[in-house]
C-alpha cells in the first residue's frame, strides 16, 4: 500500500517568486524532522537552483534527501568518476545543470501566465526581451513593460470570458549552446477549461527560445509561440 505523501501543499498560489511573508510551509519524513519547503509555489525542494540560477554542488543547501524526503543521500568527497563529470564551477560537463535551470524557467512562465502574474512572467526575460506570437497582424512586444502588457491583455481577455487556461510544455530541446547562451525548442499544448466546466485543447504549437545568462542566472532574451493552426502546411 502507498504511503501517504508526508508534503504540506499550498492551498492557493496568491504570491510571485520571492515575495511575501507567510510562514514557511514544512515538510516532514519519517523521522519527524521538518524542512522548509519555502513560499514559492513553483519551488521544488529536491531541486539545487531557484528561478534560473545554478548552484553548484554543497552550497546553498546542508543536505540532499531523496523524493521522499526522509532518507538523506550520501555526503562527502566526490569519488574519482563523479569528479570527472563535474566541472571546476559545479556544473555537470552533460549540462544537465544548465538544462535544470533552463526548463525551471520555462516552467515558470507556464504557470505564472496561467495564475495571471503576469508581471513575474514579464520578469523572466532580459530588460530588453522580446515575445513574439506567430498570428497574423500581432506586432511583438519588446522589453519587460511590453511584454507584461501583451500577457495581461491577453489573460484579461480569458478572464472575462470565464476560462482558465493550462499550459502544458514538454519534449524540450536545447539545440545550440555556448558560453552564456542557449537556444531551446519545446512543445506547447494550450488546455482551456471554460465557465461552464469544459475542459477542450485550445491550441498547440511550439516555443522557440533564446537564452542568455545574466549574473547566473538564466534569461529569455528571445520567445517566438509558434501555433500550428497558423501554419501554412503542418509537418508530418
Amino acid at each position: 500500500m502507498p504511503r501517504p505523501s508526508s508534503f504540506v501543499v499550498p492551498t492557493t498560489l496568491d504570491r510571485p517568486h520571492g515575495c511575501g511573508d507567510s510562514p514557511l510551509p514544512q515538510a516532514a519524513g519519517r523521522n519527524g524532522r521538518a524542512r522548509s519547503l519555502g513560499t514559492d509555489p513553483f519551488h521544488s525542494p529536491h531541486r539545487p537552483f531557484r528561478q534560473g540560477v545554478v548552484v553548484p554542488p554543497g552550497q546553498g543547501q546542508s543536505s540532499v534527501s531523496d523524493s521522499h524526503g526522509d532518507s538523506p543521500l550520501p555526503q562527502g568527497p566526490l569519488s574519482d568518476r563523479d569528479r570527472s563529470a563535474v566541472c571546476e564551477d559545479g556544473r555537470r560537463r552533460d549540462g544537465g545543470a544548465v538544462r535544470e535551470a533552463i526548463e525551471d524557467v520555462i516552467i515558470r512562465y507556464a504557470w505564472a501566465y496561467d495564475e495571471g502574474e503576469v508581471e513575474v512572467a514579464a520578469g523572466l526575460f532580459t530588460a530588453d526581451g522580446t515575445l513574439e506570437v506567430s498570428v497574423p497582424g500581432v506586432a511583438p512586444a519588446v522589453g519587460r513593460e511590453a511584454i507584461s502588457g501583451f500577457l495581461g491583455a491577453a489573460r484579461e481577455g480569458r478572464r472575462e470570458r470565464g476560462e482558465q487556461p493550462r499550459h502544458l510544455v514538454n519534449n524540450v530541446r536545447i539545440v545550440a549552446s555556448a558560453a552564456g547562451e542557449a537556444q531551446v525548442v519545446s512543445y506547447m499544448t494550450l488546455v482551456v477549461t471554460h465557465a461552464d466546466g469544459r475542459a477542450v485543447v485550445d491550441c498547440a504549437g511550439t516555443y522557440t527560445d533564446r537564452f542568455v545568462l545574466e549574473e547566473n542566472v538564466w534569461k529569455l532574451a528571445r520567445r517566438r509561440i509558434d501555433f500550428d493552426r497558423d501554419r501554412d502546411r503542418v509537418r508530418t
